[in-house]
């Protein structure tokens, strides 16, 4: 598989045994071909610094309070 297929393709619930052993060719070709990733199951892994850093000061539009995410499937305890 080329370098653009593998990042279209990455899965980070199952990540390939190589990544284990050395992430960085596969966050590289994510940065090239795919740098802000929608995986299978709809969240999203950034590869670029300045994409982070935008969404991590962006309270407005992102959030990590997880009672927003589990609170519907799993009620406020």
């Amino acid at each position: 598989m080329n370098d653009r297929a593998a990042a279209l393709a990455f899965d980070l619930r199952l990540p390939p045994d190589e990544f284990y052993e050395d992430p960085f060719p596969t966050y590289h070709a994510l940065r090239r071909w795919d740098p802000v990733h929608r995986g299978p199951d709809g969240s999203y892994f950034l590869t670029r610094y300045d994409d982070v850093v935008a969404v991590y000061r962006d309270h407005h539009h992102f959030s990590s309070d997880k009672r927003v995410e589990f609170a519907p499937r799993f009620g406020d305890s």
